[in-house]
């Protein structure tokens, strides 16, 4: 059930699932929006992901960045093997996956990584998988390359540790296989909750983490965000100093909602931080204000500076938006303040612009709708914008032919590979590869059906009606399909269509 060597679960492989901070192409406009250097993308440069699980982050980076080369490792056979299933069907000749544990990986002969990436392995394995890490790091980053690592942090996560210690103890008492005893987990956890234990009453929150679990949840997140025998939050001073022997600086967060601190702080905690004497006391004491619970965050190897020309390259990003202007209400993030939302005026100007294609702030300064508005605020918009997920920067367009016909071929597969499971109960892979932002976006089953289908140029309603379960009837089959598809005409030129995906 557990790998020794690590404690982390290897019964069930982890859930399928893309993880935008993973895009290295984000990693660049994060660091700008931190007031840092960054190195261009779309180009030749090379990124190694750990515990990459199905490696479908790794496929859709692949596909997207062809003159870049990718290495997916993860000791789950399972999902090596299908990740290199899918690679070879999709023609990726750019990437690579290996099924090792990360103590085979320091002395291995690879060549030196640009980027190094893990979206939260840090926290689900041992301090001896932790220290692998930390080797890995400091034999195969580059001088000046960065690494993303995102983990469960504390003290946020302190009733999700005691949480999770009362849920061990239903685990411990059920029968195999795992997934009985993590449903015996949950069972006896919710028997606690119900007869009214005075922990849920004093963290509502870790109630409504109790109703999410008994819905259920999907028994394989379950099983390896709750189970595994290493499992431990963080606080970051803690991090910082174990990746201190990799020669790893802080170069901010990835995630941009962070860095909208009105949205996060109020002024005196502002201040407070402003006034901090290191890193090291602002981020511990920002998590306090926070809460945080979980970071995501870059590092550098070698000296971080800020630097003026990163506001430069801001203003010259392009960025694309996945949703148009009729959708401009629904937009938001949340903070711990509340929700953030980009400002009526010049939002909806600014997303109603972006329709068209790609802009940057400084060529929608010049824009007759956006006449007066200051490119400052053309730019905050816009971040904004990509920190509620609205948004996202492109790359360069040179090159775009090459990305396309790559994200082609693997978005084939991987629908392919979706409707088959979709039909059979299997696993699906609900995201396509993006040209235009070197990045993913989700899509579910039946939209999936109808991209293939318009590629394949064969009618969309009646191809996504094919992969439909035999038991589910036809009438029924036909209506559901007949709504989705008026809604995927009306609304994909935008969110697929800026996107090169169609």
């Amino acid at each position: 059930m557990t790998d020794l060597k690590t404690g982390y679960i290897t019964e069930v492989p982890y859930p399928n699932v893309y993880h935008r901070e993973l895009n290295p192409s984000f990693h660049t406009l994060a660091l700008h929006a931190n007031g840092l250097s960054a190195p261009p993308r779309g180009g030749a440069y090379t990124y190694l992901e750990l515990g990459c699980a199905w490696g479908l982050s790794t496929l859709i980076h692949a596909a997207a960045n062809p003159d870049a080369r990718f290495v997916g490792v993860d000791f789950n056979g399972e999902c090596i093997a299908a990740a290199q299933d899918i690679a070879k069907a999709a023609g990726l000749t750019n990437v690579e996956f290996l099924q090792a544990d990360f103590a085979d990986l320091p002395g291995r002969v690879m060549a030196p990584f640009d980027s190094i990436v893990m979206h939260g392995v840090w926290g689900w394995i041992s301090q001896t998988g932790r220290d692998q890490i930390v080797k890995i790091l400091d034999r195969h980053l580059k001088p000046e390359g960065h690494a993303f690592i995102s983990y469960n942090a504390m003290p946020g996560n302190a009733p999700v540790d005691a949480l999770r210690r009362l849920l061990q103890v239903g685990f411990e008492l059920g029968a195999e296989p795992l997934f009985n005893k993590v449903n015996a987990g949950v069972g006896i956890a919710g028997q606690v909750k119900d007869n009214g234990a005075r922990f849920f009453s004093a963290h509502p929150m870790m109630a409504e983490r109790m109703d999410h679990m008994i819905k259920p949840a999907p028994r394989d997140y379950l099983a390896h965000e709750y189970f595994n025998s290493d499992w431990q939050p963080f606080y970051y001073a803690d991090v910082e100093k174990e990746l201190r022997p990799a020669g790893l600086a802080f170069a901010g967060s990835a995630h941009l909602l962070d860095l909208i601190d009105d949205a996060q702080l109020p002024e005196a905690a502002r201040r407070h931080l402003a006034s901090a004497p290191t890193i090291t006391t602002r981020e511990t004491l920002r998590d306090f204000y926070i809460n945080t619970l979980f970071r995501r965050d870059l590092w550098r190897r070698g000296a971080v500076a800020q630097t003026k020309e990163s506001q430069d390259h801001l203003l010259a990003t392009k960025f694309v938006v996945g949703q148009g202007v009729e959708h401009f209400d629904r937009i938001a993030g949340h903070a711990m303040l509340g929700e953030v939302r980009p400002k009526a005026e010049p939002g909806r100007a600014v997303v109603q612009a972006l329709e068209s294609g790609p802009k940057s702030a400084t060529e929608l300064a010049k824009d007759p709708t956006l006449a007066g508005v200051e490119v400052a605020v053309i730019l905050e918009t816009l971040m904004v914008l990509a920190a509620v997920g609205a948004a996202e920067p492109i790359l360069p367009e040179d090159g775009y032919a090459a990305r396309k016909a790559s994200c082609d071929r693997l978005n084939a597969v991987l629908a392919e590979r979706t409707l088959e499971a979709a039909k059979t109960g299997g696993r699906e892979w609900q995201s396509f590869a993006s040209p235009v932002t070197g990045g993913g976006m989700a899509a579910n089953a039946v939209v999936q059906a109808f991209i293939l289908a318009k590629h394949k140029g064969v009618d969309p309603q009646a191809f996504a009606a094919s992969f439909a379960p035999a038991e589910a009837p036809a009438a029924d089959v036909e209506d559901h399909i007949r709504k989705m598809y008026e809604v995927f005409e009306r609304e994909a030129p935008i969110t697929f269509g800026n996107l090169g995906i169609i």
